[in-house]
């Protein structure tokens, strides 16, 4: 177990997308710049408006800017790769740990199985029965959202992603953030996306509230935070 002093666990009210980013990208530049001390910081956090995250080299001209405007969602970078993802009606989690702490691990599968055993659990304590994919994910196409198909260790239920994560990794560190919809799933994405006629957008991602019929959003929140930091 590591000294608690090492261990930070915030817990933020909802906030603007850029706001958002800001501080997980703090949070990785404070565990890289002491990588020698096994230091880990752990997030749980909401967005005050609807909002979409890109990846961090992912173009924006997959975007419908004239709709995104007319509806004012707010669109910010991730400094995590992979796809868009549409905020709203969401809790999203975010970890940062320093390269000496037992979290990095070996490799970036390494740091997914950990992060996404945890995960498990926080479902299985609201009785449901998660799963996560144990196979790569076959490349996506630059249009589709980041829940059109699990990568390996995301987290589904009765085969529907409904946690989408996100790593970056650098030699000192990493920060990982992922997002659980509660009430609105990535299909509404969809509506700000640029989709060729061609592509297959059958839906393969789900939220919560198809799975629960009630729950207590704050409570979720705090349940949620403790699983993670647990891993401490």
């Amino acid at each position: 177990m590591l000294n608690e002093l090492l261990t930070e666990k915030r817990l933020d009210e909802a906030l603007p997308a850029n706001e958002n980013m800001m501080r997980d990208k703090a949070m990785y530049e404070e565990v890289i710049t002491h990588p020698e001390t096994p230091k880990a910081i752990f997030r749980v956090y909401e967005w005050v408006s609807p909002s979409i995250s890109l990846g961090a080299s992912q173009s924006e001209d997959i975007l419908n800017k004239h709709l995104i405007e007319k509806e004012g969602i707010s669109v910010v970078r991730r400094i995590t790769g992979g796809r868009a993802v549409y905020h709203y009606g969401e809790i999203t989690y975010s970890l940062a740990a320093s390269k000496s702490h037992f979290l990095y691990g070996k490799g970036l599968y390494e740091s997914y199985k950990q992060i996404a055993g945890a995960l498990c659990r926080f479902l299985e304590d609201l009785g449901l029965k998660p799963d996560f994919s144990r196979s790569k994910l076959e490349t996506l196409s630059p249009h589709q959202n980041c829940f059109s198909a699990p990568s390996m260790y995301e987290i589904s239920l009765d085969g529907k992603k409904i946690i989408g994560s996100a790593q970056k990794r650098g030699k000192d560190g990493f920060l990982q953030h992922g997002s659980l919809p509660l009430y609105f799933h990535q299909g509404h994405l969809n509506r700000y996306l640029l989709l060729p006629d061609s592509l297959d957008v059958e839906p393969t991602y789900a939220s919560l509230s198809d799975f629960l019929s009630s729950f207590d959003k704050d409570s979720l929140k705090k349940n949620l935070l403790e699983r993670l930091s647990l891993m401490s």
